[in-house]
């Protein structure tokens, strides 16, 4: 993009972003507890970020019935068998529940001997506000139809609508590591900006404050996504390279709700499929007849609180936060993030 400069370094992402807080990654652990395990119960869909066997980043949606998914132990999760997925290499997901808020995260590494099994290494739920903003549980609204366009590369008229359609995405990253992670963005429709015929920017809203994929993309730009249309059986996977940028004008134009974001991410496509999703026919999850009853669901805050308790991060910090931490009041405090920050 002419005239837009890009974050290229911790220092100025963190500039535009701010810093990693602490009580966010304390939020995380390395196995698999009783509340990722009742979670994974009741979720009937989920996305998958792996790299095939040419190498390259990919996201596909996978699910079923509500417990398609399950724990074989504390560190080792049962997923369906995905085409082209390579034994022992790092992988994310993310889990939805229909009709819940927050998702699950859970990233690691494919079983060398089987892959379909994934070796956890870290296991967080997600803040809720991605899927509020969105409103992804609500109403769906039309089927998205092409508008008139002519012009070259992988956003096409049919790819531009559905775009024009999405409220919620998940990205897919990696960083030099190999450590791998799968992070929702939500938005009302439109929120994923067309720019040319080969490139979309996405606003970054407030979120859990881990900005993850951002620090993933300065160790590797390689990028897959996933979006969704409410109530259509299709999903669109948009694969690329990323980077960020604190560009004001382009900031300005992601004004929502009187709130510009504080960064952007700029998304050069290389490859786009659009397709009927199986795992949305055999879940139906967009039929709010399937949506879960959710009092059985343990509170996010009181699932916070249990996972920063059972974090081993060493410091006197860390132990003081583990202290003082108490889920009544974590819950409290959710419900008025939600209500008076949602952007």
């Amino acid at each position: 993009m002419a005239n837009v400069e890009f974050l290229c370094d911790v220092g100025g992402l963190e500039g535009a972003v701010g810093t990693r807080q602490l009580p966010p990654l304390l939020k995380s652990i390395d196995f698999l507890d009783e509340h990722c395990t009742a979670l994974l119960a009741r979720s009937p869909i989920a996305v998958l970020g792996f790299r095939d066997r040419d190498g390259g980043l990919r996201a596909a949606p996978m699910g079923g019935a509500a417990g398609f998914a399950s724990a074989i132990s504390t560190d080792r999760l049962r997923l369906p068998g995905v085409d082209g997925a390579v034994p022992g290499s790092p992988a994310s997901t993310m889990f939805l529940i229909s009709g819940w808020r927050e998702a699950l995260r859970i990233n690691g590494h494919l079983d060398a001997d089987d892959a379909s099994v994934l070796v956890v290494e870290e296991a967080f739920v997600h803040c809720g506000k991605a899927v509020l903003r969105s409103k992804l549980w609500g109403e769906p609204g039309p089927r998205p139809t092409a508008p008139a366009f002519h012009g070259e590369g992988p956003l096409d008229a049919e790819v531009r609508s559905f775009l024009a359609a999405s409220p919620f995405v998940t990205l897919v990253s990696q960083d030099g590591a190999g450590g791998a992670d799968a992070s929702p963005k939500g938005d009302p429709a439109g929120f994923i900006r067309i720019l040319d015929d080969t490139t979309i920017a996405l606003p970054d809203r407030k979120g859990n404050r881990r900005t993850d994929t951002f620090h993933n993309l300065l160790d590797d730009p390689s990028l897959a996504l996933v979006a969704f249309v409410p109530g259509d059986d299709r999903t669109l996977e948009l694969r690329g390279t990323a980077r960020i940028t604190d560009d004001e004008a382009l900031r300005q134009a992601m004004e929502e709700q009187g709130k510009v974001p504080n960064a952007a991410l700029v998304v050069e496509i290389t490859a786009a499929e659009l397709a009927v999703c199986p795992a949305i026919t055999s879940s139906r999850i967009w039929d709010p007849a399937t949506h879960q009853d959710l009092r059985g669901l343990p509170k996010a805050g009181q699932i916070w609180t249990d996972h920063i308790k059972a974090n081993g991060t060493k410091g006197l910090k860390a132990a003081a936060i583990r202290a003082a931490v108490n889920g009544s009041i974590v819950q409290r405090g959710t419900e008025v993030e939600y209500q008076r920050s949602l952007y």
